[in-house]
């Protein structure tokens, strides 16, 4: 009998205890910020927040804008996953980059956070935090997809044409490892 109360307590907190805090997700969007693009779009689009990963086992990682500064960049910050409470964990506020590239945007990044690979217009760009340096790894018609960092960030595994090439940023380099890629046999997938 005890057990069958204690159940009912249990579901009954359950329960109530999600309907009182879900005021939150009922907002509204207006017609505005669902059709038209524009600042109210991009504004309310930096606030969210993009998970990244785990920094170990209490804390995540979230790309989203330091909550002590109103109107900043998004950041990589660090979350403790019981209290809520975030740090920048990655300061990239004072990168600059040539147009239409943003750090916040990479197609790969390093498992330490220190180099970052772009995809734009069907060739690959590189960034350097330690160097701060920016340049063009290739530069053809050829399409490369699912581009890859190695875990150091020095090599930049791609596909173009349905083959595996791996471009050497220390040696400026781009290595094909295959060539037998047709519309029949895409390496690198």
């Amino acid at each position: 009998m005890k057990s069958k109360i204690l159940f009912l307590l249990f579901t009954a907190l359950l329960i109530f205890g999600n309907f009182s805090d879900s005021s939150a997700q009922k907002k509204k969007l207006t017609y505005k910020q669902v059709y038209e693009s524009g600042r109210d779009m991009r504004a309310m689009m930096m606030t969210m927040s993009r998970p990244q990963g785990w920094a170990d086992e209490n804390y995540y990682l979230e790309t989203k804008a330091d909550p002590a500064k109103p109107g900043s960049r998004p950041q990589l910050m660090k979350t403790n996953a019981l209290t809520g409470e975030s740090v920048v964990y990655v300061d990239n506020s004072n990168i600059q980059l040539p147009e239409g590239f943003s750090i916040d945007r990479p197609s790969a990044v390093s498992k330490d956070y220190n180099y970052y690979l772009f995809n734009q217009k069907n060739n690959l760009y590189y960034y350097s935090k330690p160097d701060n340096s920016f340049k063009q790894l290739t530069n053809d018609d050829a399409e490369e997809k699912v581009a890859k960092l190695s875990p150091d960030g020095k090599k930049v595994a791609y596909v173009k044409k349905n083959n595996l090439y791996v471009y050497d940023v220390e040696l400026e380099k781009e290595i094909q490892f295959t060539k037998d890629g047709t519309d029949l046999i895409y390496n690198g997938w």
